[in-house]
């Protein structure tokens, strides 16, 4: 239910939405699920959809820049192998990975990501994202190769996300700088709350020549897991990359109605509106949808903002 409502509103909102391959990574825990996710394969017929083995390796597959059977693919693959390896948490290999292994690999993949010279870019949403207002990705990937010193576009964040709602506090706004297509730039290494959080898997287009080489310094099990990782590491950016663009009015937020994960058993969610994952399948199967058209222009205060689900009848 969750994932036709953020593909149906990228596709009703994304003006150049077919200039991009669309990949829906999934791991359905019960038939029922499997039935499920093969109506929305049918539904949307230009989007791959990967069903989860190993998350980590699957991502590394679906983002593989790489031209199959090339030494490159070799060298990526490798990198990939050595970056999966876990060690025992705490113990002196964990630390040097973080510390000296992970840097090692991420430089190596830099420069197998100039050998490849690919410009390729990578935007990430997760299945509670709505998107509510229309915009480009050629304005968005245009504004990043304007902005060298910038790492990457936020669809979340605007000067409307005046709340956290993670942290439930309030979050002053950074000093913006204008840019073109309605787009804002502002210093994230001097920002508070989410604007000091530029590393996220929920509705941020990053560059994949950055964005590759440290996904491969660290393992991973899940998108929870994956963007902690790339939060700690943040600090490699802050001297190259200290600025994030944003829209002024937010394109995007996460709906956080319910909780299907338990790495973070602490999230907040669900506090106002509660939609568990047996009644949105339930309401699937009778083809019910979520209206995103509703959400059409909403403002909202903050990166995640609970709000009412309405449903309209899908043809079968």
């Amino acid at each position: 239910m969750q994932a036709d409502a953020v593909l149906h509103s990228f596709f009703l909102h994304c003006i150049d939405a077919t200039t991009t391959r669309i990949h829906v990574l999934y791991l359905p825990t019960t038939e029922r699920y499997v039935h499920q996710y093969e109506t929305l394969r049918a539904a949307y017929p230009s989007v791959k959809f990967v069903r989860q083995a190993d998350f980590q390796m699957d991502m590394e597959s679906i983002l593989d820049p790489c031209q199959k059977g090339s030494f490159q693919e070799r060298i990526y693959a490798a990198i990939g192998r050595i970056g999966r390896y876990r060690f025992r948490s705490g113990s002196l290999f964990e630390k040097l990975r973080i510390h000296t292994v992970g840097r090692i690999l991420r430089l190596v993949m830099e420069k197998l990501m100039q050998s490849i010279s690919n410009s390729d870019y990578i935007l990430f949403f997760v299945d509670d994202n709505l998107i509510v207002r229309d915009f480009s990705l050629a304005d968005m990937t245009r504004a990043l190769e304007n902005s060298p010193d910038a790492i990457g576009v936020s669809l979340r964040l605007g000067e409307n996300t005046t709340f956290c709602y993670t942290r439930n506090h309030t979050q002053t706004l950074p000093d913006f700088s204008v840019m073109q297509a309605g787009l804002l730039k502002f210093d994230w290494t001097v920002s508070e709350y989410d604007f000091g959080y530029p590393l996220e898997v929920s509705s941020s287009l990053y560059r994949t020549a950055q964005l590759l080489p440290l996904l491969a310094s660290f393992p991973y099990l899940d998108p929870n897991t994956c963007e902690r990782g790339l939060s700690t590491r943040r600090a490699w950016f802050a001297k190259a990359f200290p600025y994030t663009l944003c829209f002024n009015i937010s394109v995007a937020f996460c709906n956080p109605v319910n909780k299907v994960q338990k790495v973070s058993p602490g999230n907040r969610a669900a506090e106002i509106y509660q939609y568990s994952p047996e009644e949105l399948a339930e309401r699937f199967d009778e083809c019910k949808r979520i209206d995103v058209g509703v959400f059409s222009g909403f403002i909202s205060n903050s990166c995640h903002q609970e709000v009412e689900l309405p449903f309209i009848e899908n043809e079968p």
